[in-house]
């Protein structure tokens, strides 16, 4: 309204002014202002941008601050745990007149109550991020808060597909849950990667509309909801894995490794069913990936009481032996997983349709036993067959041919 007021008052008049929100005033131009990357170099000094804020800050305090090399690697480090948001900076610098470097490194893992006590004129919204972001909070309504504290559960960048399958537990209409993640990138609470429908957090802002959600509502109740949905989307990728659109799958399931590995950590302790729907559907990703994080999972799901009851536990012990082998070269282990799963394998009512026999045959083949490794793989290209496993069947025949 003042500003409305100032521009039907006084005729030629320019203001700036700085927001989160733009002001949707007539004759209003914007300019957004990026945040600062720690992988942007200021020219004069060859260091991050962040990074160089932090060091002028420094001195204001102690003008002799010099940082070393390694140092600098401190400052760096600091920088990226306070998403390189000025203020934080500009506070953890601060706290150079009475704590090490260590030491604010340490502190700022947790940055949302790191206090700027040397700037006593500063509005109260100014002297922590937790004031900023309480500031911001209040001024959302009711629909964006509960959207803000919904997508709180994600980690790193996800899909609007899957922010709306989260938020519908407790959001009935779609409408209203577009309508807030609008509202929280307006607000700068949110960021939307440009010409994609990727979505991203900061981690200070994560933290604390993660506060806010449990002060509001159960948080494992959202938490298990970004579980299935992530589930349902690793059934979709395990589809794909397995067709023309291989590389297209694969990529996507990197790109998507930070939700993945969160749901993951949440389910192994709390629900190794919804665990092992994760899981089973990406073995052929960490058969063809060795090496990805993800290749590990099955010894973990495997290690948790009730995992030899699970409907997928032969193909789990076939995962935890390949990956023991190849990634750790630890044989004995490999054999010992292998002997748990083809004893729940005799027993007849589960399978891992061909994958143990494949596996024992890989590594009687990288054991010299060419004699045992073709019969492996004979008989996984039998059960592989009888279960419609095309992939396991055709990469047996192969093996056990190039063996012959």
């Amino acid at each position: 309204d003042a500003v409305t007021e100032l521009g039907s008052t006084y005729g030629e008049l320019f203001l700036v002014n700085t927001s989160r929100r733009a002001l949707g005033v007539e004759g209003e131009a914007l300019y957004e202002v990026s945040s600062l990357d720690s992988r942007i170099q200021d020219a004069g000094s060859g260091q991050s941008v962040a990074a160089r804020l932090f060091e002028e800050r420094a001195r204001l305090g102690d003008r002799r601050f010099q940082p070393t090399a390694n140092e600098l690697a401190v400052i760096e480090r600091i920088c990226a745990n306070v998403d390189c948001i000025p203020l934080a900076i500009e506070i953890a610098a601060a706290q150079l007149r009475r704590h090490s470097l260590a030491s604010i490194e340490s502190g700022v893992t947790k940055p949302l109550d790191l206090q700027a006590s040397i700037f006593r004129r500063r509005s109260g919204r100014h002297q922590t991020l937790r004031q900023t972001l309480e500031w911001s909070y209040e001024l959302l309504d009711p629909n964006s808060r509960q959207v803000l504290q919904r997508l709180s559960v994600f980690s790193g960048s996800f899909h609007e597909e899957q922010a709306l399958a989260v938020c519908a537990g407790d959001i009935e209409s779609e409408s209203d849950v577009l309508r807030g993640i609008d509202e929280l990138v307006e607000t700068s609470l949110l960021a939307r990667d440009t010409g994609r429908h990727h979505l991203r957090m900061l981690q200070t802002v994560q933290a604390f509309a993660r506060e806010m959600l449990d002060q509001a509502s159960p948080l494992q109740t959202v938490e298990a909801r970004h579980c299935e949905v992530y589930a349902a989307r690793c059934r979709q990728l395990g589809q794909q894995i397995a067709t023309v659109n291989e590389a297209k799958a694969a990529n996507a399931i990197y790109d998507e490794l930070s939700n993945l590995r969160a749901a993951f950590e949440r389910t192994v302790t709390r629900d190794l069913k919804l665990a092992a729907e994760l899981a089973a559907p990406l073995f052929l990703f960490n058969y063809w990936h060795r090496g990805s994080e993800t290749g590990g999972w099955y010894e973990r799901i495997v290690a948790r009481p009730g995992a030899d009851e699970l409907e997928q536990a032969p193909m789990f012990f076939a995962g935890a032996a390949g990956h023991a082998f190849h990634d750790e070269g630890d044989q004995t282990k490999a054999a010992a997983f292998l002997e748990r799963g083809l004893k729940i394998e005799a027993a007849g009512s589960r399978t891992s349709q061909g994958w143990l026999s494949h596996v024992a045959g890989q590594i009687a083949q990288w054991s010299g036993d060419t004699k045992g490794c073709i019969e492996h793989h004979a008989a996984a290209v039998r059960q592989a067959k009888a279960a419609g496993n095309t992939p396991c069947e055709v990469m047996s025949l192969c093996m056990a041919s190039y063996v012959k």
